[in-house]
């Protein structure tokens, strides 16, 4: 039976070192590579140069993983699967040249990789490079003057459009538009259960750069900026909400852009607090509460029409894909919102 791997040289190297061969027969995956010197050890030719390149380039270009030199494989079912071990010797030696030649090996350089010995008896044994994901990518064998990319079948040579991907992708973020209440509970008077609610936009980076310059389009009115947000009128007359080149989004973190106020009006549940509000809502429906501006809300027996949040526009960034939105709040989804940011059960 044969047995995957992982990017961790410990789950192979304990059980390989304990045992007196390959027999399980490991197989090469998206994450892991087995290669051999073209001599016993003591110096990198040639030859071996282009080898550990062409690996690295592609477990870099991909994503990551762990190459493994001594041990020598063989096909089977279209795989390749360790066949038996061929030890690197003068380890210490082998294992400080590789580490030595592999900054010039790559263009970018990785420089979070990793390079040790794994000796099974005395300057004897395998040398494991640890090649982490890379933010850098794509990367460029100096050695072939190629790109390489590792895959489920093997190394292969990349083609034009995934080199050109993968250079627009690590330069741009990926934003997302989100829309929460936000915290506080301003109410109308003491002992009211009308309850004034602030809306806000904001965009979220979960790219793996910063996003730079990022901005709403927002076509409805009645919108406020946040502070250090400039407003202007885009070409569709769309209110844009727009940063500055020096003010970033980082990774997983959220810019907020603009607000809208809104509220929800509980008096007809004839609770007098929030908490039995909440109850009375869960007991009787959505019928008995209503979602509107405080200075819209009426005299408490006249007839009343919610007043949902539609709002839609495009958001982007300066190096971030612009993407068109639109969202609507009713009251279930704002009540929702409300009980969450209030700690309350909805």
């Amino acid at each position: 039976m044969r047995n995957g791997c992982t990017t961790s040289p410990a789950n192979w190297t304990s059980r390989m070192a304990s045992s007196g061969s390959t027999a399980d027969a490991y197989e090469e995956t998206l994450h892991l590579e087995f290669k051999t010197l073209s001599h016993p050890g003591g110096e990198l030719k040639r030859d071996d140069k282009k080898l550990i390149a062409k690996a690295v380039t592609g477990l870099a270009n991909a994503e990551g993983g762990v190459l493994v030199i001594g041990i020598a494989t063989a096909r089977v079912d279209g795989i390749d699967v360790a066949q038996e071990k061929r030890l690197v010797k003068q380890l210490s030696r082998t294992t400080n040249l590789v580490r030595a030649a592999l900054p010039e090996m790559l263009s970018p350089q990785n420089r979070k990789m990793e390079v040790f010995g794994i000796e099974e008896k005395y300057d004897e044994g395998f040398i494991v490079v640890v090649v982490p994901t890379s933010a850098d990518r794509p990367h460029y064998s100096n050695v072939h003057h190629q790109y390489f990319r590792r895959g489920s079948d093997g190394t292969r040579l990349m083609e034009h459009g995934e080199v050109r991907e993968l250079m627009f992708a690590a330069r741009e973020g990926k934003l997302e538009l989100v829309g929460r209440v936000l915290p506080g509970l301003p109410i109308v008077a003491p002992g009211s259960v009308c309850f004034g609610i602030r809306y806000a936009l904001a965009l979220k980076n979960s790219g793996p750069v910063p996003a730079r310059a990022a901005y709403i389009r927002i076509a409805q009115q009645g919108w406020s900026q946040n502070l250090g947000i400039e407003v202007r009128f885009s070409a569709n007359e769309h209110l844009g909400y727009y940063t500055t080149r020096e003010d970033l989004i980082h990774v997983q973190d959220e810019r907020q852009f603009a607000w809208i106020d809104t509220g929800l009006d509980f008096r007809r549940t004839g609770a007098l607090n929030l908490s039995d509000a909440i109850r009375a809502v869960e007991s009787q429906g959505w019928q008995v509460f209503s979602m509107m501006p405080i200075a819209q809300m009426k005299p408490l027996g006249m007839q009343v029409a919610d007043v949902n949040i539609r709002v839609s526009g495009l958001f982007g960034a300066e190096n971030a894909v612009s993407k068109e939105f639109e969202l609507l709040i009713d009251k279930t989804e704002l009540f929702r919102q409300f009980c969450e940011v209030n700690s309350m059960s909805a």
